[in-house]
């Protein structure tokens, strides 16, 4: 197959080079997120948009993972040498103490969820550590479950690069991890193997973790910065309309095409009008709403006892702003901590 190579740097972080395009598309991935949260679609009557609504909600945490696997593995070698596994070792770390300080964050949000559904505090303790290991989520700290599952696919990554595997074994293996997860959820829906099933779900409450949602995602990202290498525009535009065929009948796999293709596409305009300091800009706000944003969708939606609409607009412009604050004291390290 022709493909077009990437003319880009490939020093890792924020290097000479960046990719505006992925910051710009990120920041807007982050605004879907908040509608997420905020219930957006519950504003909205017309069937036709909220399917359209709900196509696109399915790729906004996908396009994280695979803008992550993407940024992360640019100009290494499957199987990481040396260097690359340094980087990742770093990279694990920091992500890890990122997970860390944000569950400790919403930590408040927690502990009035247990008190509120009127849990005893030794259940609240088990399902404390239950959530933070395997599930990534707590009361209203439903974005951490993407840091959790980030540290898993990269992990399992690492492990196929310590067992000499190519990255083209890792990408059928994360396929295999991808399909069984959807499996997983037939059984369960289906009533088959039930005593596996509750097991399962006790721990770890559905199949959206790193094993059947984010590898895939960040193997993806990684394949296409290995090779350095995006495939032509006919293809790309076929690919993303078969993707959203898929999706109004088997949405999980309708989603991987259309965030792999929709990504290509993204990197095929790289926005060189803007200049890139404002687009790292973009790229370190955009994390900062994802982390920050459930304090205002909860806030808002108790201050006006709603979904919706209006939650969303309060919560995403209140999101913003804060984010641009904070953009201010980005070189503290508690900033770099965080974020």
């Amino acid at each position: 197959m022709k493909a077009d190579t990437l003319s880009v740097s490939l020093e890792h972080g924020l290097g000479k080079y960046n990719f505006n395009s992925l910051d710009v598309f990120k920041l807007c991935m982050a605004f879907v997120v908040v509608a997420i949260h905020s219930n957006l679609e519950s504003s909205i009557n017309c069937e036709y948009v909220r399917q359209i609504l709900e196509l696109i909600y399915n790729i906004a945490v996908p396009y994280f993972f695979m803008t992550s696997g993407f940024l992360l593995f640019r100009g290494q070698q499957f199987p990481l040498n040396l260097n690359g596994r340094i980087r990742v070792h770093k990279y694990l770390y920091r992500i890890g103490k990122m997970y860390l300080i944000w569950t400790l964050c919403y930590l408040p949000f927690t502990i009035w969820g247990f008190i509120t559904d009127d849990i005893s505090a030794f259940n609240s303790v088990i399902i404390f550590i239950r959530n933070f290991l395997l599930v990534g989520e707590n009361f209203y700290s439903w974005p951490l479950w993407y840091l959790l599952a980030l540290i898993v696919a990269v992990m399992l990554i690492l492990v196929c690069s310590f067992f000499k595997l190519t990255r083209y074994h890792v990408l059928i293996i994360s396929i295999i991890f991808f399909l069984l997860g959807i499996g997983i959820d037939y059984c369960n829906q289906n009533g088959l193997i039930p005593q596996l099933m509750d097991l399962y779900f006790k721990l770890f409450k559905s199949t959206r973790n790193g094993f059947f949602i984010g590898f895939i995602y960040v193997v993806l990202g990684m394949q296409i910065a290995c090779t350095g290498r995006i495939v032509r525009n006919g293809i790309l535009l076929g690919g993303l309309f078969l993707g959203i065929l898929l999706s109004f009948f088997y949405p999980s796999i309708g989603s991987v095409l259309i965030t792999y293709f929709l990504f290509q596409l993204i990197l095929k305009m790289p926005m060189k009008f803007l200049r890139e300091k404002y687009c790292i800009h973009l790229r370190i706000m955009s994390t900062i709403i994802y982390l920050v944003h459930m304090y205002w969708v909860v806030l808002w939606g108790y201050v006006l006892q709603e979904n919706g609409y209006k939650v969303y607009i309060l919560s995403l412009f209140s999101s913003i702003l804060l984010s641009l604050v904070l953009l201010k004291y980005k070189d503290r390290y508690w900033f770099r901590s965080c974020f």
